[in-house]
C-alpha cells in the first residue's frame, strides 16, 4: 500500500467569534452577529447591556470552572495560527445552525434523562450540564459563538 504524499487534518470545533472571548460575551448580539439584525457600528450601551455583558461571562465562566474546566474555546484564527508552519489552511466554514441543532438536540435528551442523569453522577452535575447547555444554546443563537469546520494540509 503506498501512502499518499499529501496529509490532510479535518476540523470541527465550537469557536468564539472573530473578536474573542471578552467581546463575544460582552457586546450585543447585533454587533457579533450582523446577520441577526442590522449592523450598528456604534451602539450606545445602558445598563441593561452591562448587566447583560457581566451575565454572560459569569455563565461562560461556570460552564468553564463546572462543565468543561480543561477546555477554553479558541477562535477561528487561533486554530488557523496553532497549525502555522505545519499545516496550510485549506477550506473553513461557520455552521451556526448546525451548532445550536446539536445543543437543542443535546440539551432536550439532558432534560428528558435527568432522572437517570442524576443516578450516575449526581444532581448538581446535571443540573450544572443543563445549565452550560442553555448558555450555550442562547450564546449560539446570539453569534457569540459558533461551529467551524477546517481543512487542513500538511505543509
Amino acid at each position: 500500500m503506498q501512502i499518499p504524499a499529501r496529509a490532510a487534518l479535518s476540523l470541527q470545533a465550537n469557536s468564539w467569534n472573530d473578536g474573542g472571548w471578552l467581546a463575544s460575551l460582552v457586546l450585543p448580539p447585533r454587533q457579533l452577529a450582523p446577520h441577526l439584525g442590522s449592523h450598528v457600528a456604534k451602539e450606545r450601551v445602558g445598563l441593561k447591556g452591562v448587566y447583560g455583558g457581566v451575565k454572560n461571562v459569569r455563565e461562560g465562566l461556570h460552564a468553564s470552572r463546572k462543565v468543561f474546566p480543561e477546555c477554553f474555546l479558541p477562535t477561528r484564527d487561533g486554530l488557523t495560527e496553532a497549525g502555522r508552519g505545519l499545516f496550510r489552511m485549506v477550506e473553513t466554514r461557520n455552521d451556526p445552525s448546525y451548532g445550536v441543532s446539536t445543543v437543542e438536540s443535546w440539551l432536550e435528551r439532558a432534560e428528558v434523562n435527568r432522572r437517570r442523569g442524576a443516578e450516575l453522577i449526581g444532581e448538581s452535575a446535571v443540573s450544572d450540564i443543563i445549565r452550560e447547555q442553555r448558555t450555550a444554546l442562547r450564546f449560539m443563537r446570539e453569534g457569540r459563538f459558533t461551529v467551524v469546520r477546517m481543512v487542513f494540509e500538511k505543509v
